[in-house]
């Protein structure tokens, strides 16, 4: 998850970096997207080992990042501070916070563990006795070189800082005990307030607390720290103002003035649906919906409309003319169609969300949104339909009044926005009931974002302590580095089984799709979502208004009057048609044919034509056909027509509701697979193709409302259809022909599976045959009769494939076709899998938790400056980071493109730096496996040739565990 996470932040195209690093550039770029942050490249600075001309960090110095609010955690609750207090001056009293949730509650005693690592594998100190080492520079050097880190173990200045960032020096600690190292991990980082993980408060909020820009900050309230939080209680609390050892409280306090305020840009967060930066969710999906019923009851209307072609010429004059005529109106009308919902989407949308940005403080602004809705949704719509409403369509009038009771609750939404607004906090915070009721949505999904980053960090660190279980009597290890190295090597293909619908449904009911997982649900989806249950009661109502109107018009009498319309002026028009014909044609007869025999017979065809008793013979005659016609095809019961349309209208909508309810497992199950690389992205060479066109996600919305409509109705009418041959006295005898000849396939099928088990429980071993004579005998008997019946396989192969097509017309969210089908350069013939790929990267490089955890220690570093992180805190982490999860350090080694090729191989300079660390690998296999031993020649071996023997090495270890379980499986299996 952490490349995949590193995919994400990578803006460089059209390729990713194969170290895995996140540049300045990267972070400047997301800060800009997802918050509107103006910055330098200098904002990483103080954050990672390097110095000032650092340009990336590598996943190692990302994880570090991403441990802080874990780090801080742990370091007061191992430190034994008092649980913070919140310190409210409206009502100057102290009031207990919340304990913390188990979920977000860090492992006990993991600084002291990773300290018991630490001086284990730097200087083999045992940590049984209660001893501490002096800590020095010497020590620090000592740890850095013992994981490799030579180049900083070389700055004498840095390790000095270090040593003071871990309260030594003059006058300070002496020893490197738990305290000393939760100091060094969390002094520099101490601003950041844990607590603001269980309010609901945004990312923003908790770094600068407040919603506005530097520059619109109102004169005399810089101090963010005044400001009240979004549940009420100040955002300042005293647990984010105590040293470890309890002083320094003063300085901590002074160092909350922010160096400078942050520059934000407008970013429109009203209608920002890729970050999702608006407060209530509920306005923008209320809003899409009223927008696509209003269109679907009207816009297409004109787009279909053949009013406009009356102005052609008529086809049987000039048909090209006539054609070229209808291709500029309908391109014409097409145009109009979508220059007229841009408009609307522009002013409708837009105009409506007004007063739904986050960042805004005018209380007066849903007003205009408000009225936006009123004048351009509900007041044109009314005044249209005020007269004509009992005239108007069933169907219609249910749309009609499904548009304005959307409208209206977004009106609705928009006025709870605004009484939310002027409610004062103070009394929100006094009745908790009715704050829920206000409290906007944006801000609980983000408030459920960051317990779900806390969740997830604390989900990490767990399962790495449990690679890494101590045991101080093992003497075979020399280092629990390596130990910890070769446990992870054996994990293997170890994944949790998780996803389905109803896992999915589970989870978003009770909130850990939100709460842990970290799915964001963005608007857009939310809002296709609830189109495509539109769309489904849709069909319903107007599958029972077909059904109703085919019973009651079914009569045999009217049938037969239509039939004779049809027919007499069909006899009238091609009596009329016939005059030319006969005329030419007798004419013709009489320039060719110069016999005078042939000439007479033209002149009497000619005058029998025109006799009034022929065209009264010809009438008689048709009217007889039409009536016969009607016996024959039209159906001869009432059901033949409502039962087929009934079950039609049964399919469609059932469709239409699968299609519904398996949308957002399939979008949560996309995004864990994604997460875990299931799909690939870092290791995807094809990535890029995910990277680019982001425009491309805006066709989604519309997709899910239209392929919805398509595929139920297209599933409805096959399936209706196929009733409907089953029904019909005309093809009845043949469907029941059909039956009885899939019957007969049916029963040999049925034997035949019989005559294979038999085959395969007597003749086989696997693919190894017991009796090789008899066995061919019998398959070449087997193969030229299964060539006489598998013609049944296929006819039931192409009803399987066209059900299941018509189906997946509306899922655009899996591949229909198989990977590679379909494809020819970056031409695609099914574009929408790859395009729904693309929505969900887009939402998860804004709002994956671990992106919004690194997103909020940048800005308490664009807040704090150098007073939030320091080079020497940030080396104490790295290092706590190579020895809680060393199979990272790969990536420390890789990065520093500088001193690394382009193909990827090391620079031998630079790699023997980290001889020490390679070292301390090699000897942890060889001496914790028997088997794995170095060469001989190991003491000559080149880093290159170490490195590749550690690889090799390590996949065969990785067959010999799988080997050993396959065994293992079997043995449990036999008893």
């Amino acid at each position: 998850e952490l490349e995949y996470v590193s995919a994400l932040m990578q803006t460089d195209m059209p390729h990713l970096r194969a170290d895995g690093s996140v540049q300045d550039v990267d972070i400047v770029r997301f800060l800009r997207s997802r918050y509107g942050i103006e910055t330098t490249r200098t904002v990483m600075y103080g954050l990672v080992s390097g110095d000032r001309e650092e340009k990336s960090i590598d996943l190692m110095e990302m994880v570090a990042i991403l441990l802080i609010p874990t780090l801080v955690k742990s370091a007061k609750a191992e430190g034994g501070l008092p649980l913070p207090f919140f310190f409210s001056k409206r009502r100057m009293s102290l009031l207990p916070p919340e304990v913390p949730p188990d979920g977000i509650r860090p492992p006990a005693g993991l600084i002291h563990h990773v300290l018991t690592i630490i001086l284990h594998d730097a200087m083999r100190w045992s940590m049984t006795e209660g001893l501490s080492p002096r800590l020095d520079k010497s020590l620090v050097r000592r740890i850095l070189t013992s994981y490799g880190e030579t180049e900083l173990a070389a700055d004498d200045g840095l390790l000095e800082d270090m040593v003071r960032a871990a309260g030594g020096g003059v006058g300070g600690r002496r020893y490197l005990n738990g305290e000393a190292l939760a100091f060094a991990l969390t002094g520099d980082v101490m601003l950041y307030d844990e607590t603001s993980e269980t309010e609901d408060t945004t990312h923003y909020f908790d770094v600068f607390k407040t919603h506005l820009s530097g520059d619109n900050i109102p004169k005399g309230e810089e101090d963010g720290d005044e400001a009240m939080s979004e549940n009420g209680a100040d955002a300042f609390t005293w647990g984010t103002a105590l040293a470890l050892d309890g002083t320094e409280v003063k300085e901590l306090r002074e160092k909350r003035q922010p160096s400078q305020p942050v520059h934000k840009k407008f970013t429109a967060s009203a209608v920002d649906f890729a970050a999702g930066a608006y407060r209530w969710k509920a306005i923008t999906v209320g809003l899409w919906l009223t927008f696509m019923v209003g269109y679907f009851s009207y816009g297409y209307k004109f787009a279909i409309s053949q009013e406009y072609y009356q102005i052609c010429p008529d086809g049987t004059e000039n048909r090209s003319l006539s054609l070229g005529c209808r291709f500029l109106i309908s391109t014409a009308q097409w145009f109009v169609v979508f220059l007229a919902a841009w408009f609307l989407g522009l002013t409708f949308i837009g105009f409506g969300s007004i007063g739904n940005e986050i960042e805004s403080d005018r209380w007066w602004k849903p007003w205009i949104g408000i009225a936006a809705i009123s004048i351009q949704g509900v007041l044109p719509l009314y005044l249209l339909h005020k007269s004509d409403m009992v005239s108007m369509h069933i169907e219609d009038r249910i749309m009609y009044f499904a548009y304005i009771a959307l409208a209206l609750l977004v009106v609705y939404f928009q006025f709870i926005n605004f009484v939310g607004r002027c409610i004062p906090q103070s009394f929100l915070l006094l009745h908790p009931h009715i704050k829920r009721l206000f409290l906007p949505g944006g801000i609980v999904a983000e408030a459920a974002n960051k317990k779900a980053a806390a969740f997830k960090m604390n989900t990490m660190t767990r399962n790495a302590l449990d690679l890494s279980v101590i045991d101080e009597n093992d003497v075979e290890m020399e280092s629990h580095f390596g130990k910890i190295l070769l446990a992870y090597s054996k994990l293997g293909g170890k994944f949790e089984v998780i996803g389905g619908a109803k896992w999915a449904w589970k989870q978003w009911w009770n909130g850990d799709l939100s709460a842990k997982q970290g799915i964001w649900l963005h608007s857009r989806l939310l809002a296709g979502n609830s189109a495509m249950i539109i769309v489904a009661v849709f069909v319903l109502l107007q599958g029972i208004c077909l059904t109703q109107e085919a019973g009651e018009s079914f009569s045999e009498e009217s049938v037969s009057e239509v039939y004779k319309v049809i027919t007499n002026g069909f006899l009238t028009s091609q009596l009329l048609i016939s005059d030319i014909i006969v005329e030419e044609a007798a004419t013709s007869v009489r320039v060719f044919v110069e016999d005078s025999f042939m000439s007479t017979c033209a002149n009497e065809i000619m005058s029998l034509y025109h006799n009034q008793s022929f065209q009264l013979v010809a009438k008689h005659v048709l009217d007889t056909a039409a009536e016969r016609a009607k016996e024959d095809f039209y159906p001869a019961e009432q059901y033949m027509v409502v039962v087929p349309v009934a079950i039609g209208t049964a399919v469609a909508f059932l469709a239409a509701i699968g299609l519904t309810v398996v949308y957002i497992p399939s979008v949560t199950s996309t995004t864990l697979q994604l997460r875990a690389g299931v799909i690939p992205t870092f290791h995807d060479a094809e990535f890029y193709r995910h990277r680019g066109n982001a425009e491309l996600i805006t066709i989604l919305l519309g997709s899910m409302f239209w392929g919805t409509l398509f595929s139920s109705v297209t599933l409805g009418g096959l399936v209706g259809a196929l009733v409907f041959l089953f029904m019909w006295q005309v093809s009845e005898p043949y469907v029941l022909r059909y039956l009885a000849f899939l019957a007969g396939i049916a029963v040999l099928v049925a034997f035949r599976v019989v005559v294979f088990h038999f085959l395969r429980t007597t003749f086989y071993d696997a693919f190894y045959r017991r009796q090789p004579a008899l066995v061919n005998i019998i398959s070449l008997a087997l193969e030229a009769a299964n060539f006489a019946i598998s013609v049944g396989f296929i006819i039931a192969r192409s009803v399987k494939l066209l059900v299941i097509s018509a189906l997946y017309i509306g899922r655009i969210d899996t591949f229909f076709l198989a990977p590679g089908v379909g494809t020819w350069g970056r031409f695609e013939l099914d574009q929408y899998p790859s395009i729904f790929l693309k929505d969900i990267l887009s939402h998860e490089a804004h709002r994956h938790p671990y992106v919004e955890i690194m997103g909020t220690m940048f800005m308490l570093k664009l807040r704090y400056r150098e007073n939030f992180g320091r080079t020497a805190g940030s080396c104490w982490r790295l290092i706590f980071v190579f020895a809680l999860m060393p199979w990272l350090s790969k990536y420390r080694i890789m990065t520093r493109p500088e001193k690394r090729s382009n193909v990827g191989r090391f620079d031998p300079e630079y790699a023997h730096r980290n001889s020490t660390l390679l070292s301390i690998g090699l000897a942890a296999i060889s001496r914790s496996h028997p088997k794995a031993r170095l060469p001989q020649n190991e003491q000559r071996m080149s880093q290159d040739e170490r490195i590749s023997w550690l690889e090799d090495e390590n996949a065969r270890l990785k067959k010999e565990l799988a080997d050993l379980r396959q065994h293992t499986r079997l043995q449990v299996h036999a008893l």
